[in-house]
């Protein structure tokens, strides 16, 4: 309003009237200073509104990080657990598998020991050298299977 104001007084003067210099300088500058003042808020008000947008982008972004984050957490803990189950339970049939080894081996050797003939012993040791077979085949079998991922 002012800068109308004040070029509507300059533009309809004469040129024979005089004007005093330093009002007209000091009306000018005043328009001048409104100008860049009016400039400078609606720049102000853009980049406001650009970081405000920006802030909001990137609140969404970590928010959207965190929550993956979590996730991935939460599924490793419930992996490991599995993990330790199944390893618990890997070790408890390994150990019972050979505890009854232990026994077979045992039975073997009692039964070795007290063989009552040649006929009697050479069929107690085939059975003995089939029983001791088939265990270490489970052995095998077991270690194998404990030894897998």
């Amino acid at each position: 309003m002012v800068a109308k104001k004040i070029n509507k007084n300059y533009k309809h003067m004469e040129m024979s009237e005089t004007i005093d210099l330093k009002s007209y300088f000091a009306d000018m500058t005043e328009i001048n200073n409104k100008r860049i003042d009016d400039r400078f808020l609606s720049v102000e008000k853009l980049i406001s509104k650009g970081s405000d947008e920006q802030k909001a982008a990137v609140k969404s972004a970590l928010d959207a990080q965190e929550k993956a984050v979590n996730a991935a957490l939460t599924a490793a803990k419930e992996a490991v657990n599995k993990a330790e189950i199944a390893a618990d339970k890997r070790f408890e049939d390994f150990n019972g598998n050979i505890e009854n080894l232990r026994k077979e081996v045992a039975g073997l050797r009692e039964s070795r020991s007290s063989g009552s003939g040649k006929d009697e012993g050479s069929k107690e040791s085939r059975i003995s050298l089939t029983n001791i077979i088939l265990t270490l085949i489970a052995l095998g079998s077991l270690i194998v299977a404990f030894l897998k991922p």
